[in-house]
């Protein structure tokens, strides 16, 4: 690319030598001309008279030759000095003394002067004046006068007659007067028409250096001035380069998606700004930015643009480096989320209906990896993980590979569907993310749940995305590190799921999930201590449909947030209901999500609920799960904490299902324990279940917590956890999930138990 001062023309200086253009003439050059011309004319007129006097043998041979001698030399001295450009001055003294210098001498040799020579000498200011400076002029006309005063009033006998008479005053009066009109018949023009000149050549001038200015600041900045004229013929050119008198479409291509903006301007005649285009002048190739102006003629007629175009070359290369990085995911090097939305915007408005496969790739555990190995060693992973995708898109045509997250991939492939080059590129995925990756000299293993679909005749590619996204929680719920391909049963299988996850939001607004009450009693008293509220929902299409598939698929759609704001609203709302009509308090148990109690605003949302409905704090329960709990200590420990600061209790659900350990569980502020129902399912046949329970129930007095024991199906049960110490129980044995309005027969039930919890007590 050429520089800046290579594409700038250097202004060309004017040559002296070349001066004789009528177009560039000055007051000198005038001057020089007006000399050569005058000398020759006078050297001529005399070399003529002489010449026919001595043909006719009347001139005399003597002082007069020598003086006639002296003036031609004196006149082709001036020619001379004209040619080679000496001595101006000297050149107007040598022209303008040569006519009165010889007549003098003629006056002076043969005595009595002559009217015709006194008359050329008082008309020679004029020739002087022509070409001298004013004070010469002026210098020579007064001396002029003083040689009439001289020679006619004091030498009476030189005087001129006429007709007999003497007018010797007269005469020198009237000479003086033809001398000094002469002189002004000279002075006064040059006077007003050498102002007139300057005036013209001070603008003149002055327009030259604005030209000069104006292009060297357009030099300077990279920007073009034009002028187009109604032709589309570019008259003036203004910058590097040269497109004077080409055609305006020769130079501007290219006009991007502003090109029916900058057509309906010229069409219409209007003014435009800021439209780019590309731009080439000869050799020279700019990215531009033109604004035009119309301009008129005199008439008001069309007469073309004027036209400023900008270089914007550096800023529009800036422009797509940041428009790369903005769609570049910097610790991988793949593309990032932004620019996986434009590439399925893209996709969905092709219409030569090429399928597309997407495969999704979820990396498993790995904020264990990050929380065990620390974030530096997680992006270390990401960044190798990559590079091997990066290898990928470059060996597959068609294939692009995007960053949607932090663990989150998804790849798309222009390709026709072929279910086994599909699972083929899906495991080659897997295997990529297998491969141990070395990371400060150890080696980390990974691993990674996958999901592929494609688009077919009824199958868009918002449906291949939206299978693709269940596949992979398909293959996470078994356990991860598998590929699942949607075909066949499994398609099928999706198909619900993606259903469900489709009309949960709807069912979650129109209501359609029903809240169901399981009592919590006290072991020793049979007492009715409180509820659990337990959500269900009735699919139109699947019917019933479990809680753990629906709350599941609720996770993975981001929509569990609203499904338990729901629940803990709805719940609140009836067990209050409940209360008033029988004019009793009772604890009311909700499960809580492990993303809900994680994500922001929670306590906000759970606070408002509580003002909202009006439920008494104190009595509200959350239960959490190990999972929930453990997932992030630190964020769980301030939560938790800050939630008991309300008077809302905390319970950990699922107790002895997870991978808990006692110093844990002894850092986190919870009221009770729930045991998970496998414990009591083993204690009934293994006498080490029931040291264990009872382990549990000691761990629960050491903590000063309840321990309460859930899934309650069979006398032994109940006997055991009796035995164990446990201070309260739930179960189908007790009481099943139902309405709040059927609580009241759950109670009675219970109550047949009551008197032999009593009598054991």
């Amino acid at each position: 690319m050429q520089s800046q001062a290579d594409r700038a023309e250097p202004e060309r200086k004017p040559d002296r030598e070349s001066s004789w253009s009528f177009a560039r003439l000055r007051d000198s050059q005038i001057q020089q001309l007006l000399v050569l011309f005058c000398a020759s004319a006078i050297l001529l007129t005399m070399a003529f008279v002489i010449i026919s006097m001595a043909l006719a043998g009347g001139y005399p041979l003597g002082v007069m030759a020598i003086v006639d001698g002296a003036t031609a030399l004196g006149l082709v001295t001036a020619i001379i000095l004209a040619l080679r450009r000496k001595s101006p001055r000297l050149q107007i003294l040598l022209v303008c003394m040569s006519i009165p210098a010889n007549l003098f001498a003629e006056i002076l040799l043969q005595g009595a002067g002559a009217w015709p020579a006194l008359l050329l000498i008082g008309l020679s200011p004029f020739m002087l004046g022509l070409l001298a400076p004013i004070w010469l002029t002026s210098l020579y006309t007064a001396g002029l006068i003083g040689f009439y005063s001289l020679y006619l009033a004091g030498l009476p006998g030189e005087a001129v007659t006429f007709a007999g008479h003497e007018e010797t005053y007269l005469t020198a009066i009237a000479l003086s007067v033809i001398a000094s009109g002469s002189a002004l018949a000279a002075i006064l023009p040059k006077k007003v028409t050498g102002a007139a000149f300057a005036s013209l050549d001070k603008a003149a001038r002055q327009e030259s250096a604005l030209k000069k200015r104006y292009a060297d600041y357009a030099t300077l900045a990279s920007d073009w001035h034009l002028e187009i004229d109604e032709f589309g013929i570019v008259t003036d050119f203004l910058g590097p380069g040269h497109a004077a008198g080409c055609n305006w479409r020769t130079l501007f291509y290219d006009w991007e998606e502003q090109a029916h903006v900058f057509n309906e301007a010229l069409k219409t005649r209007a003014p435009y700004e800021n439209i780019r285009a590309n731009m080439r002048v000869g050799t020279l190739s700019r990215r531009v930015e033109v604004t035009g102006q119309p301009i008129s003629h005199p008439d008001g007629g069309f007469a073309g643009y004027r036209v400023i175009a900008r270089d914007i070359t550096d800023k529009a290369e800036a422009e797509e480096k940041l428009k790369v990085l903005a769609m570049c995911d910097r610790l991988t090097g793949l593309k990032n989320r932004h620019a996986f939305n434009e590439a399925v915007e893209a996709r969905l408005s092709q219409t030569d209906g090429q399928e597309t496969a997407v495969i999704c790739i979820d990396l498993d555990n790995f904020k264990n990896l990050n929380d065990r190995q620390g974030h530096e060693c997680g992006d270390a992973a990401l960044a190798e993980l990559g590079r091997r995708f990066r290898e990928f898109e470059e060996a597959i045509p068609g294939l692009e590979v995007f960053r949607l997250g932090g663990d989150e991939f998804c790849a798309l492939l222009s390709t026709q569907w072929d279910p086994q080059r599909i699972h083929w590129l899906a495991e080659q995925f897997a295997e990529a993310v297998s491969r141990p990756i070395p990371v400060d000299n150890r080696l980390i293993d990974m691993a990674a749940s996958i999901g592929a679909a494609c688009t077919g005749p009824n199958k868009t590619l918002a449906n291949a995305l939206e299978r693709a996204d269940a596949a992979v929680y398909e293959a996470k719920s078994l356990g991860g590190g598998q590929c699942i391909l949607c075909t066949g049963e499994i398609e099928v299988r999706l198909e619900r799921r993606l259903a469900i996850r489709r009309d949960l939001a709807a069912a979650i607004a129109n209501g359609d999930i029903r809240m169901r009450y399981q009592p919590i009693f006290e072991v020793r008293s049979g007492a009715l201590s409180g509820v659990e509220a337990l959500a269900r929902w009735n699919h139109p299409v699947y019917g019933a449909i479990a809680p753990d598939e629906f709350i599941t698929i609720a996770e993975s759609s981001r929509s569990i947030v609203s499904l338990g704001q729901y629940t803990l609203r709805r719940s609140c709302i009836e067990a209050l209901d409940w209360m008033k009509r029988h004019g009793a308090s009772i604890q009311l148990n909700v499960n809580i999500s492990p993303m809900e109690i994680t994500s922001d605003g929670f306590i906000d949302s759970l606070l408002s609920i509580l003002t909202e409905t009006g439920f008494p704090a104190e009595l509200l329960e959350l239960e959490i799960t190990e999972r929930g709990m453990f997932e992030d200590v630190e964020v769980s420990r301030s939560r938790l904490n800050t939630i008991r600061e309300h008077g809302v209790g905390i319970s950990l659900d699922d107790f002895g299902t997870g991978y808990s350990s006692l110093s844990r569980l002894e850092s986190l502020p919870i009221d009770r324990i729930k045991v998970d129902r496998s414990f009591l399912t083993q204690a009934v046949e293994s006498q080490r279940a029931q040291k264990l329970l009872a382990l549990m129930s000691g761990i629960g007095g050491i903590m000063d917590v309840e321990i309460v024991a859930e899934g309650i199906e069979t006398e032994d049960q109940l006997r055991l956890v009796r035995l164990a110490g446990f201070s309260k129980v739930q179960g189908y044995l007790l009481g099943r999930p139902a309405p709040i309005e059927d609580l009241d027969a759950s109670n009675l039930q219970a109550k047949q138990h009551a008197p032999e919890l009593r009598q054991s007590a």
